[in-house]
């Protein structure tokens, strides 16, 4: 009787510090998202001519793409349909096994601000997306260097609107968070903790403070000075890193450069994969560079999202069975009903604080309001994202590679055979 009194205590306190964690950081995302800056709430300057009117900037948008055919056409239109019209265009192939080097060669020919590269092989010590933009780099002219995804479509205003702030608040790194369009069950249960995730780890009111060493920027819209992105070594320095957008954040801001990152307001939008080893994938992916720095031990991270997340689940399950054999239960008056009751309200909390996180995250990523109804997969979610960060760390500590856009990179930073186009 003893050990069974124990065994409840220990299960309904498990419970109590998953509600009360859960409920800290719902409570600590919803301040720090509040806080966040919107680039359409900004004063931007309101005449061109205080900006340089007599040489406007060139802006020289880098388009890295492997195996984009479908979306490339979209993505180089939503460009060309810029308000701000000193564009020029580098569409860098990625080795790409489709049609994505023709469909881009084919908008070359109709616009003469646009060129078509080929990245050409990896060296062996590249890794991740740093070689094709590397090469997008030595190509392009421009002052300022934007770098975008293919996957990725642009509202009109979005460089004028950016350009604007970038220069009246004379900035070195600006990024602008984009809205997701999300497909499958598999992005809509996964997506919002890693939304979740990084909102944490990187709130922008910290990214923005000079005073604070975190760093990060959205690869969907990095735009930057050519002549810090020179100084601090391109993507060149951080090429053995497969998160390379964060990295070279990082890597600016330690040098002191001005960096900000903005809620986009829509100017953006990018689609997220929607195929489950697409999204998985992914996923190990942004947790590799920093498992790479702790090892194993990110196997804690791993336990925390459980009981977190998972824990509330399995405790209420188990206390609907545990009921279906010990009658009254719920309503009795014993010691160990009365602890059941407790983790069962304690489970209740920290589940309907996991069910609002994921629906506030939904609300802010997605463009389409049916999609936030997908806060109910949140559990699907949780159990993917604790098996990512398991078997990334196994893979990262026993040097086995990392799949990602059809590649394989290995922990000793280069690129396995196979991955060669």
């Amino acid at each position: 009787m003893a050990t069974t009194i124990l065994a409840s205590i220990v299960l309904a306190l498990f419970a109590v510090l998953s509600a009360v964690a859960s409920l800290l950081i719902l409570t600590f995302l919803r301040s720090t998202e509040r806080k966040a800056p919107h680039i359409q709430s900004r004063k931007i300057a309101k005449d061109r001519k205080e900006i340089a009117a007599d040489q406007p900037l060139l802006v020289s948008v880098i388009i890295t793409a492997r195996n984009e055919e479908e979306k490339i056409g979209r993505c180089i239109s939503s460009v060309l349909g810029q308000t701000y019209k000193n564009l020029e265009l580098v569409v860098v192939d990625d080795g790409s096994s489709d049609k994505t080097l023709l469909r881009a060669q084919d908008f070359a020919k109709e616009d003469p601000r646009i060129q078509v590269i080929q990245a050409g092989r990896k060296p062996e010590d590249w890794v991740g997306k740093s070689w094709p933009c590397q090469k997008g780099f030595e190509s392009s002219k421009g002052d300022l260097l934007l770098f975008v995804d293919a996957d990725s479509s642009f509202d009109p205003r979005a460089i004028d609107y950016s350009l604007d702030y970038f220069v009246a608040s004379s900035l070195d790194m600006f990024s602008i968070a984009p809205k997701v369009v999300m497909q499958r069950i598999w992005s809509k249960a996964t997506l919002p903790l890693v939304s979740a995730g990084i909102n944490l780890l990187y709130p922008m009111t910290k990214v923005n403070d000079t005073r604070s060493k975190r760093a990060y920027v959205f690869g969907t819209f990095v735009l930057i000075r050519r002549t810090v992105y020179s100084a601090i070594g391109g993507h060149e320095a951080v090429r053995e890193k497969i998160v390379e957008d964060a990295a070279l954040a990082q890597l600016a801001k330690s040098r002191g450069y001005k960096l900000q990152v903005m809620i986009g307001d829509g100017l953006v939008t990018t689609d997220w994969e929607s195929e489950f080893n697409s999204v998985y994938h992914g996923m190990e992916r942004v947790f590799s560079d920093s498992i790479r720095s702790y090892g194993l031990i990110s196997l804690l991270d791993a336990v925390l999202v459980f009981f977190v997340g998972l824990y509330p689940i399995v405790y209420a399950l188990g206390f609907v069975f545990y009921s279906s054999f010990i009658p009254n239960v719920f309503l009795g008056n014993n010691l160990n009903s009365f602890i059941f009751n407790i983790g069962l309200f304690a489970s209740t909390i920290g589940i309907i604080c996991s069910l609002s996180m994921s629906a506030n995250e939904l609300k802010l990523l997605s463009p389409r309001r049916k999609t936030r109804s997908a806060a109910i997969l949140f559990p699907l979610g949780y159990l993917l994202f604790t098996s990512a960060i398991v078997t990334s760390t196994l893979k990262v500590s026993r040097r086995k590679g990392l799949e990602w856009k059809g590649q394989k990179f290995n922990q000793d930073n280069s690129i396995s055979s196979k991955a060669q186009p």
